[in-house]
């Protein structure tokens, strides 16, 4: 018999040289690390590598995967289907990063895909950068060489560890000495604390190899790190004695805070609150405290607002939230699930702890600050929707006559057209700035976006992971004519991966011909000449290409009946709408 514990994991872990911040993340989550590693008592059996991996990523209850075949990652491919986990394939690793990290997102634990070496490790650069930044559990599978080797190769070798460990938390090459305790301290890793990518590095032929084993038990879900947080004196009573207080929601409060916890402390308060782009939803956007997006087009209105405040309660906040420098004189306590506290916005207290806990402990010590918030956030609601209005009519819809379609107008079409419950997957561009703050989000995990890296060709995998996630729910994906491009091909994985559903899958494509957001730019700084505009493309030919039903709208009088016909398809649909580039160049701030 044997046991595994998270002792022997560390014994056995810090001999070697891939220990990278390792003490310092034990300092970091103690407590969480026990609960994470359940002890197991079985007999040894004897596996190859890749069946110990698969074996493994069932008991943690992955259910599938993607990624591209090569002929370095077949093996394991094969044992997980031993294992009824399924492989996915996709035409683009990015791709496979992008589904799982969503994946991640929807479900708050660690999700999977795997590359071959070479060029389809390198690919991945983009996708777990991107995760990284939006702090969500991966565990990315590469092939690699075998150590005695990897100095000598030259065909398709590349220093994969080093490659990758800027953008992961931990990474390690596998051998069957170091497996069984590399992937359970993996899994841990990716999840708690501040949680991120992580890299485990398997050459082909140690993924053959035979290790004598104990199959681990599955890890325990996240919980939190710790109780709640404690609340200094001084930082107690700036709570309760300021006269205008503001609650900012991060990133890092998905999965941390509940939205009944969250609204009951604004209830009471009376405070309003600013969601990030990552953060829509844990705060309902149809509440009358509910003030606006920082860091999308009406910025600057929202930096007004928060300039109005004199204390500023900053749950889950996370430097990479911003797109603009923090920038607030108000006495600031943040509220932190672990002590990887960001320095991209100063604070004056930093309170650690859950932040689901300390919400509910804070709630009964606050007072109702009078009209302060309904008014303050109604005021800032007024004019970010003055901002964004359509420029010719200054209304909230645009005319019914243009022959292109205003963006604002497709947003509240579709919002008025699905249900609360819609997943919205957002790609990346001036229609992602404009959505962010246009479309009304009132459930949490409801909005996708890349903020951090902010990398187009997010918006499609994002979609068909929701999808793959909760088939029965409704999907929209909004893109940009220039990030589908990037990813075209992936409307065939869409149409061969996307499951029958009673729900819709809409993926409206914005056609402007024009990298619009960047154009913006260019001629705002008088450089008119730079060429940021590309040939008009057949969408709907684009679409038949791939089997898939396709739908054009020119213009606004047909706007609500084109995409009513694609909500009520329920199976994926291109919607092709010609937009109105000009509309984007009075929302800047």
């Amino acid at each position: 018999m044997a046991q595994v514990t998270f002792a022997l994991t560390i014994r056995k872990l810090t001999r070697g040289k891939v220990t990278r911040k390792l003490g310092r993340e034990l300092n970091h989550y103690p407590n969480i690390i026990s609960r994470t590693f359940m002890t197991a008592t079985r007999q040894e059996s004897e596996f190859t590598v890749a069946a110990y991996i698969a074996r493994f990523l069932r008991q943690q209850g992955i259910q599938r995967f993607w990624g591209i075949t090569g002929g370095e990652n077949v093996d394991l491919i094969n044992a997980c289907y031993a294992e009824q986990i399924d492989f996915q394939l996709v035409h683009h690793e990015n791709t496979a990063a992008f589904l799982a990290q969503n994946t991640a997102f929807l479900t708050g634990v660690p999700s999977v895909f795997l590359t071959t070496l070479g060029p389809g490790a390198t690919n991945i650069i983009n996708a777990v950068a991107d995760a990284y930044l939006a702090r969500l559990p991966l565990i990315v599978i590469t092939a690699d060489f075998e150590d005695p080797t990897v100095e000598f190769a030259t065909h398709q070798n590349a220093p994969l560890l080093e490659l990758l460990r800027p953008i992961t938390k931990w990474n390690v090459r596998l051998t069957p000495a170091n497996t069984a305790d590399s992937l359970a301290y993996a899994w841990a890793v990716a999840a708690q604390g501040r949680p991120g990518p992580v890299h485990l590095a398997l050459p082909a032929a140690v993924a053959r190899q035979t290790i004598a084993a104990v199959p681990l038990q599955a890890s325990a879900r996240p919980t939190g790190i710790m109780d709640a947080a404690p609340l200094p004196h001084t930082a107690h009573a700036r709570l309760t004695t300021c006269d205008a207080p503001v609650v900012v929601l991060g990133l890092e409060a998905n999965h941390r805070l509940s939205q009944e916890a969250i609204v009951a402390l604004v209830d009471q308060w009376g405070a309003p609150v600013v969601n990030m782009p990552m953060s829509k939803g844990i705060f309902p956007e149809d509440h009358p405290l509910f003030a606006g997006i920082h860091s999308v087009y009406g910025y600057a209105i929202v930096d007004e607002f928060l300039a109005q405040a004199d204390c500023i309660l900053a749950v889950g906040l996370d430097g990479s939230d911003f797109i603009h420098p923090w920038q607030t004189e108000a006495t600031t306590i943040a509220i932190h699930p672990h002590t990887e506290v960001d320095s991209a916005f100063g604070a004056d207290y930093v309170l650690v702890g859950d932040l689901d806990a300390t919400v509910r402990r804070l709630t009964p010590e606050l007072t109702h600050q009078g009209d302060w918030g309904p008014r303050a956030a109604a005021a800032c609601r007024a004019k970010i929707q003055q901002r964004l209005a359509p420029k010719d009519t200054g209304e909230a819809t645009a005319s019914l006559t243009k022959a292109a379609v205003a963006p604002q107008a497709v947003l509240a079409t579709l919002r008025d057209l699905t249900p609360p419950e819609t997943i919205f997957a957002c790609d990346v561009g001036s229609h992602k700035l404009l959505s962010c703050q246009m479309w009304q989000s009132t459930q949490p995990q409801t909005f996708l976006v890349s903020n951090g890296l902010s990398t187009m060709g997010f918006g499609v995998p994002a979609a068909l992971a929701a999808k793959l996630c909760d088939p029965e729910r409704p999907v929209v994906c909004v893109t940009g004519d220039g990030g589908l491009l990037m990813y075209a091909g992936e409307l065939e994985t869409v149409k061969r991966l996307a499951p029958p559903s009673n729900a819709p899958f809409v993926i409206v494509v914005f056609v402007d011909s024009t990298l619009a957001l960047i154009r913006t730019k260019s001629e705002e700084r008088g450089y008119a000449g730079i060429e940021n505009d590309f040939g008009h493309t057949d969408y709907v030919k684009l679409a038949a290409a791939f089997d898939l039903p396709a739908i054009h709208i020119q213009s606004e009088d047909e706007c609500a009946a084109k995409l009513q016909e694609a909500l009520a398809l329920n199976r994926p649909v291109l919607v092709a709408v010609e937009i109105d580039v000009d509309e984007y160049r009075h929302m800047g701030g």
